[in-house]
């Protein structure tokens, strides 16, 4: 990870680790500057708030459009940012992880551009975060479930020569509870990074 601060404040769970805010992430030489046109695209559109959570796919195609003109890595890198590290202070902060799931879920199923091409690429260089969501006891049941979905089609779209490229994190999240992996003093991430 590219900055390890601590992401305080009650809710947030397990991922105390991973950055807090969008200036922190670099990822790939890319950065979610604070106040870029990505990230405030991003971050309109995942705002917490409203009755209905998940965006619909008709939201992630108008979030797609809007995006045209924007860079994919950059979006990437804001997106990756709300799901390990939602805006603090708000009483619904799982909703902007959920609603990022769902842009980076809509990403895997859209058609082909250069735009979506390059969203995918800057999330499956960094699945590992969704993996931890997905794993996380201390997440909003909501955003946990929601990982899992997105944990699943990373894995089964992100195959190196038929094998995928995390392999364990959709049998981890949906078949062994967190208790029951094998203790080897590494954490579930590491452990499944390893396989």
């Amino acid at each position: 990870m590219a900055d390890a601060t601590t992401n305080g404040g009650g809710g947030g769970g397990g991922l105390n680790h991973l950055p807090r805010r969008h200036s922190d992430v670099v990822r790939h030489g890319v950065s979610a500057a604070a106040g870029s046109a990505e990230v405030r695209l991003v971050d309109s559109t995942c705002a917490p708030g409203g009755l209905r959570v998940p965006l619909t796919t008709q939201q992630c195609k108008q979030f797609f459009a809007a995006a045209t003109n924007l860079d994919g890595f950059t979006i990437a890198a804001a997106l990756i940012t709300l799901v390990c590290a939602p805006p603090q202070g708000t009483q619904n902060a799982w909703h902007a992880q959920v609603r990022a799931l769902c842009i980076i879920e809509e990403a895997f199923n859209a058609d082909a551009s250069k735009l979506v091409g390059d969203i995918v690429a800057g999330v499956r260089a960094e699945a590992e975060v969704v993996t931890e969501l997905a794993n996380d006891p201390n997440a909003h049941e909501k955003a946990r479930q929601k990982a899992v979905e997105v944990a699943k089609k990373i894995a089964e779209t992100s195959s190196a020569g038929g094998a995928p490229l995390i392999p364990s994190a959709v049998e981890l999240t949906t078949n062994v509870p967190l208790e029951a992996a094998p203790s080897s003093g590494l954490s579930a991430v590491d452990q499944l990074m390893l396989l």
